[in-house]
């Protein structure tokens, strides 16, 4: 199994500190399940955290979505994304971050999108996991 997180699975892991999460998380590296997110999500994260002056969370976010982690799989935005988001855009509705992260997971071949965005339309190949259902998920 891949699975696509998305920025709120890293907001609660690093900043809330949610049970469901972090037990998730550790399940999924042990079972070797590939991790993945978009570069985008860095953005997202460390926005909340700046803005609040939560220098300890931002440099926690940065850490963990380093380009080099082993344990998240952080994909650039690249040219093959940008036209996978704007055909994402085009089919399905969504605004350009929910498109990056799309495209972003089919690029990786995910077939599971975490997030508890309700509104992150997707396509037939992936399927929604919403955070309070991650128990189910490994």
């Amino acid at each position: 199994m891949r699975a696509h997180l998305d920025a709120n699975f890293f907001i609660r892991f690093v900043e809330a500190r949610d049970d469901a999460v972090v037990t998730f998380f550790s399940r999924a590296v042990d079972q070797g399940v590939g991790l993945v997110t978009s570069e985008i999500t860095l953005l997202e994260v460390l926005t909340g955290a700046l803005k609040d002056g939560n220098l300890v969370g931002a440099a926690a976010f940065e850490q963990l979505l380093a380009p080099e982690g082993r344990l998240v799989d952080t994909r650039p935005i690249d040219r093959a994304v940008l036209r996978r988001a704007a055909e994402g855009r085009v089919s399905l509705g969504n605004k350009a971050p929910d498109a990056i992260h799309v495209a972003t997971a089919e690029l990786a071949g995910c077939d599971v999108m975490v997030t508890s965005d309700a509104k992150m339309r997707l396509p037939p190949s992936l399927r929604r996991c919403a955070l309070v259902d991650l128990g189910t998920l490994i």
